[in-house]
């Protein structure tokens, strides 16, 4: 039952995202040359509650493809700390020893938090031309029904994805420019599969319990 609740999650967050961007997912802050806040990707959950003490879980169901993404949230900060991506689990049914377990495996902010644009908004290939990044796609119409207005790419040994429908409703025409308040969010695939692995014991545990009632 454990492998069937989780194989959704991960052929969304984790096996579309390393057919689609090849990336090595491992971070060398002193090497990649990526903005400061990527350092906490790799920390502990309880780590990060210690040095923020007003943030809060916060699952935005729009956050992946098919999918909701499940962070620990700050206010007082333009982004928030991934933790892994759920179509139905919930991040309390996990006990606190394996809430300590888990570790930041991304960042969700907006482009504009994250990018420098020319203006409010600049061509889609001229941003990422100016980000460096060559290893990206954008699906539109045409693709999955899962993946319209999404588009995923690669950065700094780490995989991308980027929202340009409005929420959860797909934007019916393709969009020919990148905006700063796109959300999008970075995500380490490895780091979050120890995440869902935690996730995946802990079903595995309950429902061993369930068939020995």
């Amino acid at each position: 039952m454990g492998r069937k609740y989780l194989l959704p999650l991960m052929t969304i967050a984790v096996l579309l995202l390393s057919t689609a961007c090849k990336s090595e997912n491992t971070i060398n802050m002193e090497t990649d040359n990526v903005p400061d806040l990527f350092g906490d990707i790799g920390t502990s959950y309880r780590t990060l509650v210690e040095e923020h003490p007003a943030a809060i879980i916060y699952t935005q169901n729009d956050g992946l493809p098919d999918a909701a993404a499940v962070s620990l949230y700050d206010p007082d900060m333009e982004y928030s700390y991934f933790l892994f991506g759920t179509q139905y689990f919930l991040f309390e049914d996990l006990s606190e020893p394996e809430k300590a377990e888990l570790k930041c495996a991304g960042i969700v902010t907006t482009v504009g938090a994250l990018f420098s644009l020319n203006g409010d908004k600049m061509e889609i290939a001229d941003f990422f031309s100016s980000q460096g990044i060559s290893d990206y796609r954008y699906y539109t119409e045409d693709a999955d029904s899962t993946l319209q207005g999404w588009i995923t790419f690669s950065y700094r040994n780490m995989n991308g994805l980027m929202n340009t429908n409005s929420g959860d409703t797909v934007t019916e025409q393709p969009v020919t420019a990148i905006k700063g308040t796109y959300p999008v969010l970075i995500i380490s695939n490895h780091i979050e599969k120890q995440n869902l692995d935690i996730i995946d014991a802990h079903e595995q545990e309950r429902f061993v319990n369930i068939e020995g009632e």
